[in-house]
């Protein structure tokens, strides 16, 4: 990225600003080194009492297992009650937490979808798929890229979350069983011991720091009822607790350039050591700073319509998250926020109920690494259905309300009196509708079980692109229990750049290339980059209750020495059930156009001498795939990967229509769900003159 580009938008100010961040940066990595001794652990007892400010004379054990407030949340501050509650409503969960703890306890983790049994202490600087290991030097020295081949530095780093604790401290509560409190007693001095602060590939991004710092606070209110924890692990848990808010206030991930969901993480991390252990000196200035950026940043990275500036699905959850226990944190300890961050939060929820398929999974658009804050629950990283229930409780709305019970996430975040709001509220069994989010780039189609998203928005983080794929114009489209043409989701990052840039190239898109060109230009290198070279509009959006109609259009291809100007008209027929797709382009000259299509996994893809695409499974419905000038276009049945879980890809098909012709050029294709053995649908929309429609 040339210097234009990186200056481009910023004050003259913020420039010299961001110089001297990077200044600032690049001699602490010089410098810092020589002035940190590897040590273990980092901070003495008589250091960490300099740091408390609570009387000599008091009994730390006692203070800290009696105190009431402050309070992690609703569930924790209750957590006997919880408990029974979560053994009550939720069996089922309740036995799949006391089983996972077990599992953690011979040492089988489960890790992006993949199961791993560790022999003997964790390793926790090593990546358990490839063997792979990190050194333990100061992380100004550590590469995050390993140089063995498909090593991936997100399966430590996971690990070391450390949000498996939740696990073994819901399963002490539920069952009153000492030794899952033991094995968090194990595991948390065997952290300390293996990583002092500094060093290891687990303090080389605050990020990560901070969402282990928020499970780190979140395992005291889980175990310190206990036996086991006494005042060693007691102060072994708050030199952690502190090592952590100093390191992230120092290696804090801002840029005057852009901020991510990184920045937002070191306030998130900064913010619960503060409010939740006031008694160190530097609480009070860590909570006030987190929260006056944390407001900013919610000002700059949440568009006015709720969606995330990051262009990708997952990243919302996560970022919703975020700021979701955030403010629980300042509710339960009577932090007062004004009225329109709250109202910015409750969009955050409606864009999710939007987005949401009719099964309650979420879309792969742009990058998806399954980031969570906390796990209460296990849940399939596409499951985002959870947070419906939570905004219901939160806001007291029952247009959220779409459960009968109110979900585990919510119990242990609200407690007993959430389950009452959640009963109380009426249920109205209100369908989510159409929608435009034209901040976020974001149409949405549906009705009743019919669902079509299509992204028509930037790069992300103002078309720097560091989540976003090559996505413009293309769609997920859902009929019937089942999506048919999917997103592929990521795969991985840095563990294989050539599969990290195939999952966001265009052709593993539902959209279309011309002359063979990326939408946006790919650098190998730069797998957090994606060139803004397309300008994207919107030049319809209609909705009513016959019809919905998108037409956007991009001029991703006017840098083209013949330049082309992608226009997609998408018309949803809402009584009828289907779709036409129309691609118009206009410019100059010949190119060549493929139409890319791919289909989740599990479908059987087939491809008929007339071109017509019939895509299904075991199910009563099928989608037919026809193009309208199905004699000049060339056909072919592709391979195609799927990527739910991240670092975990399936088999799937995609279908590639080809044409060369001259411009302006237009194209046409009808999208059909259709029970098996009503042909009689797909005749009677077929014989529809669609010259009107498409003009």
């Amino acid at each position: 990225m040339g210097v234009a580009e990186k200056v481009n938008g910023m004050t003259p100010l913020e420039v010299l600003g961001e110089a001297w961040l990077r200044l600032s940066r690049r001699a602490r990595r010089t410098i810092r080194p020589l002035t940190v001794k590897y040590s273990s652990p980092s901070i003495s007892d008589a250091e960490l009492d300099s740091h408390l400010n609570i009387g000599r004379r008091v009994d730390l054990l006692a203070y800290f297992k009696k105190r009431v407030y402050p309070r992690f949340c609703g569930g924790l501050a209750e957590i006997g009650r919880s408990s029974e509650l979560l053994i009550e409503l939720f069996p089922h969960t309740a036995s799949q937490v006391v089983w996972e703890a077990d599992e953690i306890e011979k040492r089988r983790f489960f890790i992006f979808g993949r199961e791993y049994q560790l022999d003997g202490e964790i390793d926790w600087h090593r990546d358990f798929s490839t063997g792979a290991r990190w050194p333990l030097e100061h992380y100004t020295r550590v590469p995050i890229i390993h140089r063995q081949a498909g090593a991936d530095v997100k399966v430590p780093w996971e690990l070391n979350r450390l949000q498996h604790f939740s696990a073994l401290g819901i399963a002490y509560n539920v069952t009153q069983m000492e030794k899952y409190a033991e094995d968090f007693s194990r595991q948390l001095n065997s952290w300390a011991q293996s990583n002092p602060v500094e060093f290891g590939v687990n303090w080389t991004c605050a990020m990560e720091a901070a969402l282990r710092a928020i499970n780190l606070a979140m395992s005291f209110f889980l175990f310190r009822g206990s036996e086991t924890f006494d005042e060693k692990l007691l102060r072994t848990l708050l030199k952690l607790l502190l090592e952590h808010g100093r390191f992230i206030r120092r290696n804090l991930e801002f840029s005057y350039r852009a901020t991510s969901n990184h920045y937002l993480s070191d306030l998130a991390g900064l913010l619960f050591i503060g409010v939740l252990f006031p008694e160190f000196k530097q609480s009070r200035r860590w909570a006030q700073f987190a929260l006056r950026e944390l407001l900013r940043e919610m000002d700059k990275q949440i568009n006015e319509d709720g969606t995330d500036y990051e262009a990708s699905i997952s990243y919302h959850r996560f970022v919703l998250e975020l700021l979701l226990h955030c403010f629980v944190l300042c509710k339960v300890n009577g932090i007062a926020l004004p009225d329109r961050y709250w109202e910015r939060l409750r969009r955050m929820f409606e864009f999710v109920r939007c987005y949401l398929k009719p099964d309650g999974t979420a879309p792969l658009i742009g990058d998806s690494d399954d980031g969570r804050v906390i796990i209460w629950k296990t849940r399939l990283p596409i499951d985002h259905s959870y947070l419906l229930p939570i905004a219901a409780v939160l806001f007291e709305d029952e247009d959220f309300k779409r459960e009968s019970w109110l979900c585990e996430e919510g119990l242990w975040l609200f407690g007993e009196s959430g389950i009452e709001i959640f009963n109380d509220l009426p249920r109205t069994n209100k369908q989510a509708r159409s929608q435009a989010f034209p901040r976020g780039g974001i149409y949405i189609q549906r009705e009743r079980d019919l669902y079509a998203i299509i992204d028509c928005g930037d790069n992300g983080i103002y078309g720097r692109g560091s989540h976003g794929h090559n996505d413009l114009l293309s769609f997920e489209l859902y009929a019937d229990h089942r999506t048919f043409l999917i997103d592929p989701g990521t795969y991985v990052y840095t563990a294989d750049r050539d599969w990290r840039n195939r999952f966001r190239s265009t052709c593993y898109h539902n959209g279309v290339m011309v002359d063979g060109e990326e939408i946006n230009h790919i650098d190998e290198r730069a797998i957090f980059a994606l060139a803004a070279d397309a300008e994207a509009k919107v030049n319809v959006w209609q909705s009513n209750t016959r019809y919905d109609l998108f037409d956007g259009e991009h001029n991703a291809y006017a840098r083209l020495s013949n330049p082309v100007v992608h226009r997609r008209v998408m018309r949803f027929d809402a009584l009828e059930g289907f779709w036409l797709l129309t691609d118009k382009f206009s410019g100059r000259g010949a190119h060549r156009f493929d139409f890319f299509f791919n289909f989740d996994v599990g479908l059987d893809v087939q491809l008929f001498s007339d071109g017509v695409v019939i895509a299904g499974d075991e199910g009563a419905t099928a989608l037919a795939l026809i193009p309208l000038q199905r004699a000049q276009l060339k056909r072919e049945i592709v391979e195609r990967f799927v990527s739910r879980v991240y670092g975990c890809k399936e088999r799937s098909q995609g279908v590639v229509f080809s044409i060369e012709a001259a411009v302006p050029f237009e194209n046409s294709f009808l999208l059909i769900p259709y029970k098996r053995g009503d042909e009689g649908k797909l005749e009677r929309i077929c014989s529809t003159d669609f010259s009107v429609a498409t003009e």
